[in-house]
């Protein structure tokens, strides 16, 4: 999927592309940096909606996922439409995603261990309960959209 922008892009005038951290089956994420408070952001980028009803289906959830608190889910801080192309900005994410731990781990001999795929399974299914009583749910849950923070703990990113 070719995303259209590239690093370096500044987004609405403040959202900086820094890095391409990876192309989901609906969407391509980007490590930024928000130029106005100079911190470091995540960029999820949607693909130029086909009809008007995408459009606003995109601009609900993100309205419902700005609005979500926890844990376990990556925070939306906001979204919009730039370069006829829909986005949300969200906190950083600090460490990486179960696709890349597995695979680092699958590099080294070794498999994910049982305790720590017990948490992370736990992370998400607390991150779906909080999504779906919000009335959202969430697209593309896979090993790519969920981020491994530390200690066992895992977050979200609605993508």
């Amino acid at each position: 999927m070719a995303s259209g922008w590239d690093v370096g892009t500044i987004i609405d005038g403040r959202f900086q592309l820094l890095s391409l951290l990876r192309h989901t089956g609906s969407a391509v994420v980007w490590r930024g940096r928000d130029v106005v408070h100079n911190t470091q952001i995540t960029v999820v980028q949607h693909p130029r909606p086909r009809t008007t009803e995408v459009q606003m289906s995109r601009r609900r959830e993100a309205q419902v996922a700005s609005s979500l608190v926890g844990d376990c889910w990556v925070r939306v801080l906001g979204f919009g439409e730039w370069d006829q192309r829909s986005y949300l900005v969200a906190d950083n994410i600090p460490g990486e995603s179960v696709e890349d731990v597995i695979r680092n781990a699958q590099a080294r001999g070794q498999n994910l261990r049982p305790d720590v795929a017990i948490a992370i399974a736990a992370h998400v299914l607390s991150a779906l309960e909080l999504s779906s009583r919000a009335g959202m749910v969430h697209g593309d849950v896979s090993t790519g959209a969920v981020y491994c923070t530390g200690n066992n703990t895992a977050q979200l990113l609605c993508i």
